[in-house]
């Protein structure tokens, strides 16, 4: 005979009467999608007729590296990124950005490398076309500016007793630059949502940016003490990364004060900061990436009702 259910996410199956010794006994449901756990998929999982979860207003910005290193990875983080995106196309609760960068506009004549805030917060539709649009792009870059990603998407909501420089004391190393400039590199997060910081790269943190008082053929303005303590300065922020085992907690010996001193450079340290996020092994592999992503907005977006 039939069973189980046809509700929600849940398909029924068949089981047959069988004799156990003197007495007939049925067996197990074959073939059924039994219940699950609800999760934030705007799906009935537990099978009950109601979908239980709530996606509060959530603001993300994604922050993705195009560095040249970054070709055997970047098509599983662009498909992973659309269908993550997809997925809530329709949910309004949701504000969407991208940033990218570093790449090389050679065509343009402008031979530096730039970070890009391609899309600011706003609506799906016009996110998704700048996420496809970063196919058409050749990965050409190599001075990869993230850690600065990072400190200039979240300084304009920062408590400045916790900022080490406002973007106006800083300018970009000779090698670098950013549209929009520095000046007016804000993104418009709302008052009342949750924040998510999103990065994406094959690289260990590092800064292209000059401090206050140095030339332009400087850089590393940006630590990653500095830029924890910035992240600790926002409100219902977290910040997630990928990136490969070796960026994970790395360290970089740099010649400071004449002398070499071990300067840590990794991105877990910088997911722990603020409301504490995760860290993720960056991958070719799109499902692993998407998968990760739907934690992501579990963790952050996601409310289920007990009742």
């Amino acid at each position: 005979e039939e069973c189980g259910s046809n509700i929600g996410e849940c398909k029924s199956g068949m089981r047959t009467c069988d004799m156990v010794g003197a007495f007939p006994e049925w067996g197990a449901c074959k073939g059924a999608n039994l219940p699950q756990i609800e999760t934030c998929n705007q799906k009935d999982d537990d099978c009950d007729g109601i979908i239980e979860e709530e996606l509060t207003e959530t603001d993300i910005v994604f922050i993705v590296d195009l560095s040249g290193s970054m070709n055997q990875e970047i098509d599983a983080v662009i498909g992973a990124l659309v269908s993550f995106s997809m997925s809530y196309q329709d949910e309004p609760n949701i504000n969407w950005a991208l940033i990218i960068g570093p790449y090389n506009d050679i065509g343009s004549g402008n031979y530096k490398e730039k970070l890009h805030l391609k899309t600011n917060l706003g609506p799906f539709s016009a996110f998704l076309a700048s996420v496809q649009s970063v196919d058409t792009l050749y990965l050409n870059g190599g001075y990869e500016p993230l850690y600065d990603a990072v400190y200039l998407s979240i300084e304009n909501i920062c408590d400045p007793a916790n900022l080490e420089y406002q973007k106006s004391d800083l300018a970009w190393k000779y090698t670098n630059t950013s549209d929009p400039a520095l000046s007016s590199f804000n993104i418009n997060w709302r008052e009342d949502a949750q924040r998510v910081v999103v990065v994406f790269t094959d690289e260990q943190g590092q800064s292209w940016l000059s401090e206050p008082g140095t030339s332009n053929t400087g850089g590393d303005a940006i630590s990653q003490e500095i830029l924890v303590n910035a992240i600790n300065g926002v409100d219902d922020l977290k910040v997630f990364a990928f990136s490969p085992e070796d960026a994970k907690n790395s360290t970089q010996d740099k010649y400071v004060n004449g002398a070499w001193t071990s300067i840590p450079t990794g991105w877990e340290p910088v997911t722990m900061a603020g409301d504490v996020g995760s860290w993720y092994l960056l991958t070719d592999d799109v499902g692993v990436m998407f998968n990760n992503l739907m934690e992501v907005l579990e963790d952050t977006a996601c409310s289920v009702s007990s009742e």
